[in-house]
């Protein structure tokens, strides 16, 4: 199977920037015909929320951003009064409508916790939170923040966290002072669907302002979580100096020109990757990556053939961002080998509340 490294470097350099593509000169839509009025596409997903809103409608813009992919936000922060600020990253899709009442919930589990992210999965309890706003992987055991009907509940990865009582808001900031000296990870905010999202802002205000703060879902008992992404410590995760293993299938044709925004959506999530390395490896350097495309479009397999920055984070994010990217059908098999470039990122964690 033949690798084509110079034709795909081409084209992720092609695709960057917003520069429009000269029109056509053939393309004369001038007599096209007029839509009718029920075939107007339904208006795109917005940030915008209700002064009424619920952490349910909250989750719902959500998810329609992620389904827009119109999940990047360069804004830093979660939440803004009357808006959806936060950088997304869903962890599983569909991603779980917040359930009614979290405080019957958690009374049917007092054990530890899993927290599932973009970087995996943490803990080892029964019952699963999903984290869908973007955060920079962090060590530590998470800290989750349960807001419900009847107070706020306290838990951890590694267990209960400050008691599994219900307390009163006003004594949250000092729980959390206490309970990070054991769960210095992450804190995850899960709230109740009818809570609304005044109660939620007032929560995040309460939070110390040099947490990583996070917002989630508490997810059905039932639900099959993804495999787990390779631990910061394996540095060798996702290395594959030969390349992909050969295969029998037939060979199919890379379109470049079809490919465009495949190679578009591509760059952008692997960038979004750079935000949020774990802090090992170098500064820069390249990721140079060997990737299948198989008959149909999807991604058939993918490793890193070289990797001079050494953030096995980084590496494992870049690889699994690759592996979501859908191509054109090429009507066979296709290797291609890209090299990504790396540069520090300037962006951070994101804070709970919007100050603007």
């Amino acid at each position: 199977m033949t690798h084509r490294a110079l034709c795909l470097l081409l084209a992720l350099s092609a695709c960057g920037g917003n520069e429009e593509p000269p029109p056509d000169p053939d393309d004369d839509t001038s007599g096209a015909e007029t839509v009718e009025p029920d075939e107007v596409d339904a208006p795109a997903p917005t940030r915008a929320l209700t002064p009424d809103a619920t952490y349910g409608d909250l989750v719902d813009a959500a998810q329609a951003l992620d389904g827009a992919s119109a999940a990047d936000s360069d804004e830093g922060c979660l939440l803004a009064p009357e808006r959806l600020s936060a950088d997304l990253a869903l962890p599983l899709r569909p991603l779980p409508d917040p359930i009614p009442s979290l405080s019957r919930a958690l009374a049917r589990h007092r054990g530890p916790m899993r927290v599932l992210s973009r970087w995996g999965q943490r803990g080892a309890g029964r019952r699963a939170v999903a984290i869908f706003t973007m955060t920079p992987r962090t060590d530590g055991e998470a800290m989750l923040l349960f807001a419900s009907d009847d107070g706020v509940r306290l838990r951890a990865t590694g267990g209960d966290s400050g008691g599994s009582e219900p307390f009163p808001v006003s004594e949250l900031g000092n729980r959390v002072v206490a309970a990070r000296a054991t769960a210095s990870g992450p804190i995850v905010l899960v709230a109740d669907a009818g809570t609304p999202l005044v109660r939620v802002r007032s929560l995040l205000a309460a939070l110390p302002s040099d947490a990583v703060v996070a917002l989630g879902v508490l997810l059905p008992e039932d639900t099959r979580l993804p495999e787990p992404l390779v631990a910061a410590d394996e540095s060798d995760a996702g290395l594959c100096a030969d390349g992909l293993p050969a295969t029998e299938e037939a060979e199919g044709q890379f379109d470049l020109e079809a490919s465009r925004s495949a190679l578009a959506e591509l760059q952008a999530q692997v960038t979004r990757c750079n935000d949020y390395r774990s802090g090992t490896g170098a500064d820069e350097g390249t990721i140079t990556v060997a990737l299948r495309i198989a008959a149909g479009g999807a991604v058939g397999g993918v490793c890193a053939t070289d990797d001079s920055v050494g953030d096995p984070a980084l590496r494992a994010c870049t690889l699994g961002a690759i592996r979501e990217v859908r191509f054109p059908d090429p009507g066979g098999v296709v290797d291609l080998a890209i090299p990504f470039r790396f540069q520090p990122s300037a962006l951070g964690r994101q804070t709970p509340l919007c100050r603007h």
